[in-house]
């Protein structure tokens, strides 16, 4: 006469959602991400391309306002990129993924690393890859269909 032990259920118990005030800001803080690398990659050069256009003046173009722009889109990105690490770093602790110590990237990891990797490194990496990627798929687009090429005669 055997006893059968019940089973243990199989089905992984509920997880609760986060409360919505806190998904408010999660969304909000990846929305700022969002608009700010927009700003990064089209914004500031945007700018200092129109500040270097009004400077100029008509007729043959001077090397200062080419300077300028050339200069200052590099510069102005170095300072606002920390923004958005500081916009990341507030979504990580939110999240609750925030973690001590330096973080090694994937792609930079030992191969005799823990095989088991886990995202913890917070959503700024996939919102600046996925604004570069749309960035150049309308750019493509708009030279395809839109853009003139003009060569000198």
């Amino acid at each position: 006469m055997t006893t059968e032990q019940p089973q243990p259920d199989p089905t992984p118990p509920p997880v609760e959602a986060p409360p919505v005030g806190l998904r408010v800001r999660s969304m909000l803080l990846v929305a700022g991400m969002a608009a700010g690398s927009v700003i990064l990659w089209f914004g500031i050069p945007a700018f200092w391309v129109l500040v270097g256009a009004q400077i100029s003046s008509p007729g043959t173009p001077t090397m200062a306002p080419i300077a300028l722009v050339l200069l200052a889109t590099p510069v102005s990105m170095v300072f606002f990129a920390p923004l958005l690490g500081r916009l990341d770093h507030s979504h990580r602790e939110l999240q609750g993924s925030l973690r001590e110590g330096p973080r090694r990237a994937a792609w930079n990891a030992s191969m005799r690393d823990a095989r088991t990797t886990t995202n913890d490194d917070g959503v700024l990496e996939r919102v600046m890859i996925a604004s570069v990627v749309i960035a150049a798929a309308l750019a493509g687009i708009y030279f395809a269909f839109f853009g003139q090429l003009k060569l000198p005669s």
